[in-house]
């Protein structure tokens, strides 16, 4: 690559060897041919690999017009801003058998890594551990080429203009693979609507940022669990409906959560000493049923299939 190389790209590659001295019947030339980093592979029949960064031949090449030609594949480095030299030492002879008619030559080159011009891939994902003070924000993050990398961090608030900025886990993503990230928040206020956001910020100050996403912090610190109440809960997993066997809350009020914080009606009916909560309404996925009667209220964690 004349201006440099993409971090994470294969690029197939020529190396020349020529002396016009050499055209006669018997001339040939060998290489040895080694990189600072990145991996080789071999198209060219008659060459070998020593190691990933070090390319030779494993017979002479004869000289057509002085010229010899090796073709190989070399893929550059995920990460890092090092530049990347290619040495090699080649050989040009006469075919006497003799040192005396050789032409031995040492060249090298550098190559620097270049910004594509891309942009990061960032992608905010449904946020977990959601408790009435408590959650953790998710996202992934693909630097996509950017170098050497991007840092990662989430924005959230109340509203989307945010107001607190915290790093993820982990808070660099480098090359052309995604990287999952998280962050745990804390001192989050009780049954709240929260917004939220992944970012990515690269070195020279470009921030690229995920889509909107929002969690609602569970109600008050009275949040229990309903087992506590002797109440079965079945079937978990179910594919459209839960029955709630037992429950003996006075004028239950019935509510679902998704993990991303969203909230679904549920339909809750009475089918004898039971209630039933149809759940045609959900997509595939895990939820949070949240049951309230006289300020309590009372959770159960289950899954659609």
């Amino acid at each position: 690559p004349a201006n440099g190389y993409v971090l994470g790209a294969t690029y197939s590659l020529t190396l020349i060897v020529t002396n016009p001295n050499y055209t006669a019947v018997g001339s040939a030339a060998g290489f040895n041919l080694t990189s600072s980093s990145g991996t080789m592979a071999t198209i060219t029949a008659n060459t070998a690999l020593n190691g990933s960064m070090e390319l030779k031949h494993t017979s002479p090449q004869t000289l057509i017009s002085g010229f010899a030609t090796w073709q190989f594949s070399w893929t550059a480095p995920i990460s890092g801003t090092t530049p990347i030299v290619f040495s090699a030492a080649c050989n040009v002879v006469n075919g006497n058998g003799q040192p005396s008619g050789d032409a031995p030559n040492v060249f090298s080159t550098i190559l620097n890594p270049v910004s594509t011009g891309a942009l990061p891939i960032v992608t905010s994902t449904a946020a977990s551990a959601i408790g009435t003070t408590t959650a953790t924000l998710n996202g992934s993050v693909n630097a996509n080429g950017v170098t050497p990398g991007v840092g990662i961090s989430f924005e959230y608030g109340t509203t989307t203009a945010y107001g607190t900025t915290v790093v993820g886990t982990p808070l660099t993503a480098t090359g052309t693979t995604a990287v999952n990230s998280s962050s745990a928040l804390t001192g989050l206020i009780t049954n709240t609507l929260y917004n939220y956001r992944i970012k990515a910020t690269a070195s020279n100050g470009t921030v690229t940022n995920g889509a909107n996403m929002t969690f609602t912090t569970l109600n008050n610190l009275s949040v229990q669990s309903i087992s506590k109440l002797g109440v079965k809960v079945y079937p978990n997993p179910t594919t459209n409906k839960l029955i709630l066997d037992g429950l003996q809350l006075a004028s239950p009020k019935f509510s679902i959560v998704g993990l991303n914080g969203q909230s679904y009606n549920a339909n809750a009916t009475m089918q004898g000493n039971n209630y039933v909560l149809a759940l045609d309404n959900l997509a595939v996925g895990t939820y949070i049923l949240k049951v309230s009667s006289k300020g309590e209220t009372f959770t159960h964690n289950f899954s659609k299939q």
